[in-house]
Protein backbone atom coordinates (compact mmCIF):
# COMPACT_ATOMS: atom_id res chain seq x y z
CA UNK A 1 0.00 0.00 0.00
CA UNK A 2 1.11 3.58 -0.61
CA UNK A 3 2.01 5.93 2.22
CA UNK A 4 -1.36 7.73 1.98
CA UNK A 5 -3.20 4.42 2.41
CA UNK A 6 -1.00 3.46 5.36
CA UNK A 7 -1.55 6.87 6.95
CA UNK A 8 -5.32 6.46 6.69
CA UNK A 9 -5.29 2.90 8.04
CA UNK A 10 -3.04 3.76 10.97
CA UNK A 11 -4.59 7.13 11.72
CA UNK A 12 -1.38 9.13 11.41
CA UNK A 13 -0.04 11.73 8.99
CA UNK A 14 2.22 10.69 6.11
CA UNK A 15 4.92 12.96 7.58
CA UNK A 16 4.75 10.93 10.82
CA UNK A 17 5.33 7.73 8.86
CA UNK A 18 8.36 9.21 7.09
CA UNK A 19 9.71 10.48 10.43
CA UNK A 20 9.25 7.12 12.16
CA UNK A 21 10.98 5.42 9.25
CA UNK A 22 13.93 7.86 9.47
CA UNK A 23 14.15 7.27 13.24
CA UNK A 24 14.19 3.48 12.90
CA UNK A 25 10.77 2.96 14.49
CA UNK A 26 9.33 1.59 11.28
CA UNK A 27 10.96 -0.81 8.87
CA UNK A 28 12.05 0.96 5.69
CA UNK A 29 9.50 0.63 2.91
CA UNK A 30 10.32 -1.01 -0.36
CA UNK A 31 10.31 1.31 -3.36
CA UNK A 32 8.51 0.88 -6.65
CA UNK A 33 10.21 1.85 -9.91
CA UNK A 34 8.41 5.19 -9.76
CA UNK A 35 10.03 5.89 -6.36
CA UNK A 36 6.85 5.54 -4.31
CA UNK A 37 7.17 3.84 -0.96
CA UNK A 38 5.28 0.55 -0.66
CA UNK A 39 4.23 -0.73 2.77
CA UNK A 40 2.81 -4.03 3.98
CA UNK A 41 0.28 -4.79 6.72
CA UNK A 42 3.22 -5.20 9.07
CA UNK A 43 3.79 -1.44 8.87
CA UNK A 44 0.23 -0.87 10.11
CA UNK A 45 0.97 -3.13 13.08
CA UNK A 46 4.26 -1.37 13.81
CA UNK A 47 2.64 2.06 13.71
CA UNK A 48 -0.14 0.96 16.03
CA UNK A 49 2.42 -0.50 18.43
CA UNK A 50 4.34 2.78 18.51
CA UNK A 51 1.16 4.80 19.07
CA UNK A 52 -0.02 2.47 21.86
CA UNK A 53 3.40 2.66 23.52
CA UNK A 54 3.32 6.45 23.33
CA UNK A 55 -0.14 6.48 24.91
CA UNK A 56 1.31 4.44 27.78
CA UNK A 57 3.90 7.15 28.37
CA UNK A 58 6.93 5.74 26.54
CA UNK A 59 9.11 8.18 24.61
CA UNK A 60 10.17 7.45 21.05
CA UNK A 61 13.71 6.79 22.30
CA UNK A 62 12.41 4.24 24.82
CA UNK A 63 10.28 2.57 22.15
CA UNK A 64 13.23 2.39 19.78
CA UNK A 65 15.42 0.85 22.51
CA UNK A 66 12.76 -1.72 23.37
CA UNK A 67 12.32 -2.68 19.73
CA UNK A 68 16.04 -3.12 19.20
CA UNK A 69 16.67 -4.99 22.45
CA UNK A 70 13.57 -7.18 22.36
CA UNK A 71 13.44 -7.80 18.64
CA UNK A 72 10.05 -6.31 17.83
CA UNK A 73 8.14 -8.38 15.39
CA UNK A 74 6.31 -11.57 15.11
CA UNK A 75 2.74 -10.77 14.34
CA UNK A 76 -0.32 -8.65 14.84
CA UNK A 77 -0.40 -6.82 18.11
CA UNK A 78 2.64 -8.58 19.46
CA UNK A 79 4.87 -5.51 19.23
CA UNK A 80 2.82 -3.60 21.79
CA UNK A 81 3.07 -6.48 24.25
CA UNK A 82 6.83 -6.80 23.69
CA UNK A 83 7.44 -3.08 24.00
CA UNK A 84 5.32 -2.59 27.08
CA UNK A 85 5.66 -5.68 29.21
CA UNK A 86 7.30 -8.89 28.13
CA UNK A 87 10.79 -7.53 27.78
CA UNK A 88 11.33 -6.27 31.31
CA UNK A 89 8.20 -6.99 33.27
CA UNK A 90 6.44 -3.82 32.16
CA UNK A 91 8.72 -1.44 34.02
CA UNK A 92 10.38 1.54 32.43
CA UNK A 93 14.07 0.83 33.01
Amino acid sequence: MKISELAEKAGVAASTIRYYEEQGLLEPASRHQNGYRFYTERAVQQLRAVRISQSLGFTLDEIRMKESSCGAGGGAGRESITIGSACNGGSRA
